[in-house]
């Protein structure tokens, strides 16, 4: 599903309109139908509800001209708080003003300034549910004066608030908060998501987000020229073939882990059961030797090989070599948790990097390490990289600061893509990932109970055995980061977020594989589609 600026909705709707000959006044009534088709879902009966509609002067304050008449229909006792003079209307929204004025206009209150809307202002502490229906997703400045104060009414008014198209104070383009803003309980938006519905800390004030349909043609969605979307389970239903019944373990792909060292033997063993428990048929761990039995006890299934280690304990540059003639038998590469950034083994990634000619996942301290080496570190390696870094790396890798990147997620990872000429998933809260064409997905799975030490191993792992299996990298990238997710919403749901472990969420994964991969239908998402 993509996700739309507020520019790119604005051409879709345009060339429905003036291209298709769709009317807007259709469009409209079909906005506000689904607006209220979402509320009598959550709000039952709806008959025992007074709601307040508080309406700007534009299209959205005219979307919400409809909802208030087809709750008036609906026997819903509803007024309208519209912050604007009815003369000051024009086009669809006076339309929509004028056919609920004419049997219901004892129900509109207009509030064009703030002595005005103070006089209106106890319709709202009267109501149970507020409809914000004040700006649409063409804002892109602070509200002010009494468009302002109406927002701070219905925020401290402490009654539920639906949101048509976007909470209104909030830019479609960013997750940056611009001013004062509706915190919505649900939101209800048309056609495509927004950039400000999915990223936080806009998102946070989204609440449980609609995407409706008013009745955009699919094909015209379709060719809209949008580089950015959400994932979903859908696609990645397309990615995973069913499985042969004449396969054998070689048929999945074989991983190799490069990881850990002496302290962190845990980081490779989450790697490895990650892996595993993506599908991978064979795994197969590198390591410092004298990790060795940790690692074989932790992940009984994953074959090793020992490596050469510094008096520190991490991967001695020796084992370039060593790594380099079993380099064929393997499908794919896992590289980073646990290395530490000791300079020999930093060293043993740079020279190691070259002889790799299949997809390779580099996170944890392989980020680290290439941070200190350059994007010209991966020149000669032959096969796709997906880099898989936290902000923090993300920031080392860029020459920024953790700041920076949270600000402008999504332009961080497209920037990391092109520079490095790899896929780049940034993780944290709405992980994305990004190609070197400019292409972004943003994931909505996953929650904060997630922040816990060794799930980010897991990833790697489950990234890397899903290259393994053929899956084209960008592709490997989106299901591993949506399922890893799935599986810790999962994990959540049985051990709290507060005691959530990386191992409570590999123990979730195969219920969450099934429920995405298998299922013939999809698993609730965080966005419901009408």
């Amino acid at each position: 599903m993509k996700i739309a600026t507020a520019a790119q909705m604005q051409a879709i709707d345009r060339e429905a309109i003036e291209g298709l000959g769709i009317p807007s006044l259709e469009l409209m009534e079909q906005a506000g139908h689904q607006v209220v088709g979402v509320i009598a879902e959550r709000y039952v009966p709806l008959s025992a509800r007074r709601v307040v509609v508080v309406c700007g002067r534009g299209n959205n304050g005219g979307d919400g001209l409809v909802v208030a008449r087809h709750l008036l229909n609906a026997g819903c006792p509803t007024d309208v708080v519209l912050l604007s003079r009815s003369e000051d209307l024009s086009g669809d929204a006076l339309t929509n003003y004028q056919r609920l004025q004419d049997p219901h206009g004892h129900h509109i209150f207009e509030a064009p300034d703030e002595e005005a809307l103070a006089k209106h202002a106890h319709h709202l502490d009267q109501s149970d549910l507020l409809v914000d229906a004040i700006f649409g997703t063409g804002l892109n400045a602070p509200a002010a004066g009494s468009y302002a104060e109406a927002i701070r009414l219905m925020n401290a008014s402490g009654k539920p608030i639906v949101a048509v198209d976007i909470p209104s104070g909030l830019s479609a383009d960013t997750a940056t908060i611009i001013g004062e803003h509706i915190h919505a309980d649900c939101t209800v938006t048309f056609g495509l998501p927004k950039l400000a519905h999915v990223l936080y800390p806009s998102a946070r004030y989204v609440g449980e987000l609609t995407v409706a349909d008013i009745g955009f043609p699919e094909a015209l969605i379709a060719k809209a020229p949008i580089s950015t979307s959400l994932i979903t389970p859908e696609q990645l239903r397309r990615a995973f073939a069913p499985r042969d019944p004449e396969a054998h373990k070689g048929t999945y792909g074989h991983l190799l882990v490069v990881s850990g060292s002496v302290g962190k033997a845990g980081a490779c063993v989450l790697a490895c059961r990650g892996a595993l428990r993506g599908g991978a048929g064979l795994v197969t761990a590198a390591v410092a030797r004298s990790i060795l039995p940790e690692v074989s006890s932790g992940s009984a299934e994953a074959m090793t090989i020992p490596l050469p280690e510094t008096p520190e304990g991490t991967i001695a540059h020796e084992a370039v070599s060593v790594v380099a003639e079993e380099l064929d038998r393997f499908s794919a590469v896992a590289l980073g948790p646990g290395l530490t950034t000791n300079p020999e083994t930093v060293a043993f990634v740079k020279d190691l990097l070259p002889a790799i000619r299949v997809p390779v996942v580099i996170d944890a301290d392989g980020c680290n390490a290439l941070a200190q080496l350059g994007e010209k570190a991966l020149e000669e390696t032959k096969g796709a990289v997906c880099l898989t870094p936290h902000p923090g790396e993300m920031a080392r890798l860029l020459g920024s600061d953790t700041a920076a990147v949270q600000e402008d997620r999504l332009a961080a990872a497209r920037e990391a893509a092109q520079r490095y000429g790899a896929i780049v998933v940034l993780k944290g809260a709405r992980t994305v990932v990004a190609d070197p064409q400019g292409q972004v997905a943003v994931n909505l799975t996953g929650n904060p109970g997630m922040a816990s030490g060794g799930v980010g191993d897991v990833l790697t792992g489950l990234i890397g055995s899903l290259c393994a299996r053929g899956i084209g990298p960008y592709e490997a990238c989106q299901a591993g980061v949506y399922l890893h997710g799935h599986a810790g919403d999962l994990a959540a749901a049985q051990a709290g977020e507060i005691a959530l472990t990386a191992s409570d969420l590999l123990e979730a994964l195969p219920q969450a594989i099934s429920q995405t991969i298998e299922s013939p239908t999809a698993p609730p998402g965080p966005v419901r589609l009408r």
